[in-house]
This record gives structure tokens, C-alpha cells and sequence, in this order.
């Protein structure tokens, strides 16, 4: 009996990954309009969730390289804390996610 629970568990755990990224795959194709030949290498999240100077600081970092074609920049600023200089022209690699889509992917 225990090792039908292990094997189990094994089993269950193992499958979630390929959950995650069918739900990620499912967000590319349906909520940004990529097919599966143009998914990124990587998907970076500007958002103001964290600490407002932390959030800046990575806004800074990451917004020269916007233009980036193997990296998707999702931007979920509203301004508040983060400069949206150079996020505000939605283009092939940079998005907006207000309804904060992207996020609920992880729950």
C-alpha cells in the first residue's frame, strides 16, 4: 500500500509542471497572440507589487532592453511609483497585462 502512495505522489507532483506550462502556453497564444514558433526565451514582469524602490530600480534595468526580439516584457505599472517612460508603446515584445492575467496564471 505505501508504495502505490509513493509511486502516487511521485506521479502528481510530476505533473504539474507540464499544468504550469500549458497554462503559460494557453496565456501566449490566446491573451498575446503568439503562435508556439514565436514563444520567448524570456518573459520579463515589470510591475509595482514589491518595494516601490526596488521596483524603480528594475524598471531602469530592464527598460534599455525593450527591444530585446527573444525576451516579452509584460508591464503592469499604473505609474504610481515606476517612470512609465519607454513602456508606454505596447509593441511585439512589450505588453500590457491590466488585468493582471499573467499573475493569476501562478494560482
Amino acid at each position: 500500500m505505501m508504495r502505490k502512495v509513493i509511486i502516487w505522489s511521485v506521479f502528481a507532483v510530476s505533473c504539474v509542471p507540464g499544468s504550469q506550462d500549458a497554462r503559460l502556453s494557453r496565456y501566449l497564444q490566446e491573451q498575446i497572440g503568439l503562435t508556439e514558433r514565436q514563444f520567448p526565451k524570456a518573459i520579463v514582469v515589470v510591475s509595482e507589487d514589491g518595494c516601490p524602490h526596488c521596483d524603480r530600480a528594475f524598471a531602469d534595468l530592464v527598460r534599455p532592453r525593450t527591444s530585446l526580439r527573444d525576451c516579452l516584457f509584460l508591464i503592469r505599472i499604473d505609474g504610481t511609483t515606476v517612470d512609465l517612460h519607454g513602456f508606454m508603446v505596447e509593441t511585439q515584445n512589450v505588453r500590457f497585462d491590466d488585468d493582471r492575467s499573467f499573475k493569476k496564471l501562478a494560482s
